[in-house]
């Protein structure tokens, strides 16, 4: 999750540079075709942060950290909600590859 977090400010970053850059020498169309480059980056890293998210709230729950803190267990259908999330979320990924 960290990675992917500062990966995206990573991108947020170069997004910022990149319109700053096509003021000065970029044409209208290696500026679109950046902009897309770095949108693609950004949906998938988004994506993988909420895969990472999900699987990191199973585990929890698996741990058992929230009961040890909080002194209740996610219920099972939180935890499937989440595991099917991830999955979701991964077969969603899978299929953009694939186009």
């Amino acid at each position: 999750m960290i990675y992917c977090v500062k990966t995206l400010r990573r991108i947020y970053t170069d997004e910022s540079d990149l319109k700053v850059a096509a003021l000065n020498k970029m044409t209208v169309k290696q500026f679109q075709e950046s902009l897309q480059v770095i949108g693609e980056l950004r949906k998938d890293y988004i994506m993988n942060f909420g895969r990472a998210f999900c699987d990191f709230a199973v585990c929890l729950n698996d741990n058992e950290v929230p009961k040890r803190m909080f002194g209740i267990r996610m219920n099972q259908g939180v935890e499937g909600i989440f595991g099917m999330a991830s999955a979701v979320l991964y077969l969603y990924a899978i299929n953009r590859m694939k186009t």
